[in-house]
């Protein structure tokens, strides 16, 4: 279940071309997403995120997505963490694009940002209510810190690549103008001659209790269909006892994302 991304105010898009878009955006999170076992080297194994995911029963985790992940030209990164200036969109239905909501287990991927915009000289002069986020040089260590004292018990994986998110043809054209062709924010509009070329981009999949609220959606829907209706399921095998025992599946497995 993937819902129809929300744009934020640094992208447009047509609603003729709605469904291209969005499969766009879809596929560019699952690419950034999926970075750490997909590496030739010193990757992780697609086992070792879903086994940390998987817990206590809890198999179904929700997607969130920013592209781009722009930073101000004036800010730095630890800025944008400190002021929570991160537009971040939900791709899962029934879900909220909040990163303070209490969280099981989740996986944080960010690419394309340089260690030399983590810090500059003025975040030493702002108050930004944690100093420890002042003292990270790099960008791996600075989000293991932030997300370690934002989800304070929770159990993050934070991966982070320098490369960018490639968004050249036959990428469509959904970001503003404001977006400069290497994804940075800039005053003045780009040129209707020039693309967007590379963005920087930030997943986050999430183990959270609005799990439950889709779980719960997707049981009582399915609990309408009459099975033996769907005659082409029939024909391929499908019995109503399986039917009915998928169904009762997605009830217990809402039931794990209910705190006590």
């Amino acid at each position: 279940m993937v819902q129809t991304p929300k744009y934020s105010t640094l992208s447009t898009y047509s609603i003729q071309a709605l469904n291209y878009h969005s499969s766009a955006v879809l596929a560019a999170s699952l690419d950034t997403s999926s970075l750490p076992y997909r590496q030739v080297t010193g990757g992780m194994n697609m086992s070792d995120i879903t086994d940390s995911l998987n817990i206590l029963g809890r198999k179904v985790a929700s997607v969130q997505t920013s592209l781009p992940f722009t930073i101000h030209p004036n800010q730095t990164l630890v800025s944008t963490l400190t002021t929570d200036d991160i537009h971040w969109t939900s791709l899962t239905p029934l879900t909220k694009a909040d990163t303070v909501k209490p969280t099981y287990q989740q996986s944080v991927v960010c690419r394309g940002i340089s260690n030399s915009r983590v810090r500059g000289r003025l975040d030493s002069h702002r108050q930004s209510g944690n100093h420890l986020l002042q003292n990270c040089s790099t960008v791996q260590e600075l989000m293991t810190l932030y997300y370690s004292e934002r989800h304070a018990g929770t159990k993050t994986v934070v991966s982070t690549f320098q490369d960018k998110m490639k968004t050249v043809a036959p990428f469509p054209h959904i970001f503003s103008k404001k977006i400069g062709s290497h994804g940075q924010i800039q005053d003045t509009e780009r040129s209707n001659l020039q693309g967007v070329e590379e963005v920087p981009a930030m997943t986050a999949i999430q183990s959270t209790d609005d799990m439950f609220s889709m779980l719960d959606f997707l049981h009582k829907n399915s609990m309408r269909i009459n099975i033996k209706k769907m005659h082409n399921f029939i024909e391929t095998g499908l019995e109503e006892d399986d039917w009915t025992e998928c169904i009762n599946n997605i009830a217990s497995a809402s039931v794990n994302y209910c705190r006590p």
